[in-house]
């Protein structure tokens, strides 16, 4: 078997045993989901809560918490709901953004 004490990195451990980085394998659907809820015109609760931010509350010390949108806005910029509310146009930003993870 294997142990820490062996410091095999995950991506070897992952290769051996065919298990799949949940992280890589998610971000598609998050992408995906992100384009379904820049689309809904209707004030649904995921619209809101995707766009929900705390400002109510006195911000804690250190570096602010990360929020669902951060990672898509790293990957396509501050415009993507606007590239999102366009079917296709999404698709293809997603599909080429897809490629060039791999």
């Amino acid at each position: 078997g294997i142990s820490l004490l062996d410091r095999i990195p995950n991506e070897i451990i992952r290769e051996r045993s065919g298990v799949k980085d949940i992280v890589v394998e998610s971000r598609p659907n998050k992408m995906r989901w992100a384009g379904h809820t820049a689309r809904l015109t209707d004030n649904r609760w995921t619209t809101i809560i995707a766009e929900w931010y705390p400002r109510e509350q006195k911000r804690p010390p250190g570096r602010p918490p990360r929020r669902w949108e951060d990672d898509i806005v790293k990957c396509f910029g501050r415009t993507w709901r606007r590239k999102a509310r366009v079917r296709e146009e999404w698709q293809t930003c997603c599909d080429q953004r897809s490629l060039n993870d791999s």
